[in-house]
């Protein structure tokens, strides 16, 4: 199963509870996906987190029609470039490369961490405002992903 995530942008007012997400087998057809999508936009979404293994051109042209802002791992497909505000990758093989020998040394334990790139940014306005990667975004990023090398956030609390 894969999961999407969307990030909020509404008035307090709404009281939703966030990230929504939803879930389907990441062979799902299209349509299984433009249904998921309908259901968490229920509670109005403004960036979707779209995985590659997912970014069907029917569903990049589908979600190109929503009033939404765009996030992925790959670059966009061309149905979806003018919603799309950035790529985020992570460079794991470097990290697997700098602890493969040790690993065929039968040495375990030692901790590397990928890093973040991002590509392909771009600002676009959703709901009355702008959504992009801002400098002070991505300062927020860098410090939320220090806290979460140290244990100090655990990812996986997710609460409906």
């Amino acid at each position: 199963m894969l999961i999407i995530i969307v990030e909020f942008a509404l008035p307090l007012f709404f009281r939703n509870t966030y990230p929504v997400f939803s879930q389907q087998p990441v062979a799902s057809p299209a349509a299984n996906w433009q249904a998921a999508f309908n259901e968490i936009n229920a509670s109005r979404v403004n960036v979707l987190f779209l995985p590659a293994q997912v970014a069907s051109p029917e569903l990049a042209a589908y979600l190109a029609t929503q009033d939404i802002a765009v996030v992925g791992n790959a670059p966009p497909q061309e149905e979806i470039r003018s919603k799309w505000v950035a790529t985020v990758s992570s460079d794991g093989l470097t990290a697997l490369q700098e602890i493969w020998p040790d690993l065929l040394n039968g040495n375990g334990g030692k901790i590397v961490n990928a890093n973040l790139s991002f590509a392909d940014l771009n600002y676009l306005n959703v709901e009355y405002q702008l959504v992009g990667i801002t400098a002070g975004k991505m300062q927020q990023l860098k410090e939320m992903v220090t806290l979460l090398r140290e244990g100090q956030i655990y990812p996986y609390t997710l609460t409906q």
